[in-house]
């Protein structure tokens, strides 16, 4: 992916989840994805980050369509 793409991405990551714990502690979001294998240690998209991103993402698209 692209840098900004990732960035993008990372950062629709961490808002999705923010919202599910329902929380707005970024440190607590970060960790949760670390742990979860979303993100690295590093905080840079893995593959399962990826693939995260490209499945919520295009199921929500195709909510919105219908």
């Amino acid at each position: 992916m692209q840098t900004s793409k990732e960035y993008a991405a990372r950062a629709w990551i961490l808002e999705d989840l923010r919202q599910h714990l329902t929380t707005d502690e970024l440190d607590d979001v970060i960790l949760f994805a670390r742990r979860a294998g979303y993100l690295d240690a590093d905080a840079q998209l893995t593959d399962a980050g990826i693939r995260y991103f490209n499945l919520m993402t295009k199921y929500k698209k195709e909510v919105e369509t219908i």
